[in-house]
């Protein structure tokens, strides 16, 4: 359960607490931002406020400012979710915590297991896009088309004839 982050005694509409406060505008704005990460595809501004336990109008104001830093964009219905730039800065920073350093042991596994270029991508549901944050690259260069590979029908590749029947249909399902 998400804490309350309105101080004690005091309406969401009183002027901001001492930074670092529960009351804060950066402890609102982070904590509204995390409780939109944390949702699977997108969330109501009623279902952010009891999340969180901020009144939905500032939490709908607190939401306008996220939109405008590109932190967070406007789905159908009045709905939120993060954006692609948020996408992008948490790659970096896992980038810059090592995650891929202990990833490519086990990309350089699938690359020489394959003979194929291994990539390390994460899929952003909201948009259905992918970024692609490390590769290990095939001792030789592949010949196969990029509609057989398993991230060719997530990249939009067509599928080709070259695929064994149904494969590049059963990987897209992944995507």
């Amino acid at each position: 359960m998400a804490q309350d982050l309105r101080a004690p005694g005091r309406s969401t509409g009183e002027a901001d607490a001492e930074p670092g406060t529960a009351g804060s505008v950066v402890a609102r704005v982070v904590a509204v931002l995390r409780a939109v990460a944390e949702t699977e595809g997108s969330a109501s501004i009623k279902d952010l406020a009891g999340r969180v336990g901020l009144a939905p109008s500032t939490v709908h104001r607190l939401l306008d400012h996220l939109a405008a830093a590109e932190m967070v964009e406007r789905a159908p219905h009045r709905r939120y979710r993060v954006s692609g730039e948020f996408s992008r800065i948490g790659a970096l920073a896992a980038r810059r915590a090592g995650v891929l350093r202990l990833a490519e042991p086990t990309l350089r596994h699938v690359s020489d297991m394959t003979g194929e270029t291994a990539l390390l991508g994460v899929l952003l549901p909201q948009t259905l896009t992918m970024i692609f944050v490390d590769k290990a690259n095939a001792a030789t260069p592949s010949t196969t088309p990029s509609a057989c590979t398993a991230t060719g029908p997530c990249s939009g590749a067509r599928p080709v004839s070259a695929c064994s029947p149904g494969s590049a249909r059963r990987r897209s399902r992944a995507c």
